[in-house]
């Protein structure tokens, strides 16, 4: 990862709120998920989201069909420095994912900050 300001939480879940998940990866060994997601509705800009370290994964499935996601609801928090961070997203398809994880990456830029974000 490149050596660049952190991004504040909340900025990423605002950009997130409305995007399109695409392409995924998830390594179970590594504790590692990555995403392709387009944040704009043109498909003009799209940004790999990584978790790393994760420690609790759960996903529940929705509708049938889409191979890409539109995110409804999405919260992210973290609730003290050195806490874990905590994702919640439901997708349009009503599909669900829940995960604690030690590291976010937006892009090549780390996530930071303390606090909650939800965004319906």
């Amino acid at each position: 990862m490149a050596n660049r300001s952190p991004v504040d939480f909340r900025e990423v879940a605002a950009a997130l709120h409305g995007a399109v998940i695409g392409a995924h990866h998830l390594d179970l060994s590594a504790g590692r998920l990555e995403f392709s997601v387009k944040t704009t509705k043109d498909d003009a800009q799209s940004v790999t989201l990584i978790f790393a370290g994760i420690t609790i994964l759960n996903y529940r499935g929705g509708g049938t069909g889409a191979s890409a996601a539109e995110i409804a609801v999405i919260g992210l928090e973290r609730l003290g420095s050195g806490e874990p961070w905590r994702l919640y997203v439901e997708m349009r398809n009503a599909a669900e994912l829940e995960l604690t994880c030690r590291d976010i990456h937006f892009g090549d830029i780390q996530v930071a900050g303390v606090g909650r974000s939800y965004r319906r």
